[in-house]
């Protein structure tokens, strides 16, 4: 709770300032709606990676699979014990796999910002995103190296931030 409320707590300075600055502003609603998505799934996101550090679930991942693996894959486990809250390693698997959800959203946006006058920051949220996936798996590969761990971490926020961003620069203007 205590992350997700100073990333909130962040976002809305950052909107502040941009309205503060009268940022100019590209009106799009389907660009708007994206960010919106993107900013709901990267809060999901942020939650479960807190509950990976928690649990200190980066530990878990198996040191006998392949690369690949390792990156895409889920190891099915015969348990019943499964939990999106207290299980290590579904949380794991879950932080891992919903990261190529938002990564997908973030493609479309992509695609939809490409011939806009927010071409450049969809292009920004595409490179932080390529980024933040590498950062997650060096940080499991790495046995959660504190500084990889931190990046990973500081590149949320960064990500977070610039999809704001977006959602402001592609939100109508109120009178």
């Amino acid at each position: 709770i205590h992350l997700i409320v100073a990333f909130g707590i962040m976002c809305y300075i950052y909107w502040l300032i941009l309205s503060i600055n009268k940022t100019e502003r590209n009106p799009n609603k389907l660009i708007n709606k994206l960010s919106k998505w993107l900013i709901l799934t990267i809060v999901i996101q942020v939650i479960y990676g807190a509950f990976m550090a928690g649990l200190k679930a980066g530990y878990l991942l198996p040191q006998n699979n392949s690369f690949f693996e390792n990156v895409f894959g889920y190891t099915l486990r015969n348990t019943n014990d499964f939990s999106l809250l207290t299980n290590g390693f579904d949380i794991q698997a879950f932080h891992r796999l919903f990261a190529w959800i938002i990564f997908s959203i973030v493609i479309i946006t992509l695609n939809k910002t490409r011939k806009t006058l927010l071409a450049n920051l969809g292009l920004l949220i595409f490179g932080l995103t390529i980024t933040q996936i590498i950062l997650g798996v060096l940080t499991l590969l790495s046995r959660v190296q504190l500084h990889t761990a931190t990046a990973h971490q500081f590149t949320a926020i960064i990500l977070l931030l610039s999809v704001v961003r977006l959602n402001y620069l592609s939100t109508e203007k109120s009178q």
